[in-house]
């Protein structure tokens, strides 16, 4: 799963992965609850991306 970044961005300023986060989730593929996956593939240890300027 991907998220839509664009609406993402219409609620929250920046996304956070705080490295705990990180540790628990590296190399493993966590599911949603709605019968798909998800990675964390591309993200760094305590890694944030700002979604609006």
């Amino acid at each position: 799963m991907i998220p839509d970044w664009s609406t993402v961005a219409q609620e929250a300023d920046a996304v956070h992965l705080p490295a705990v986060a990180y540790l628990e989730l590296a190399g493993r593929t966590p599911p949603l609850g709605d019968g798909r996956w998800t990675v964390i593939a591309g993200w760094d240890p305590d890694d944030g991306r700002w979604r609006r300027g």
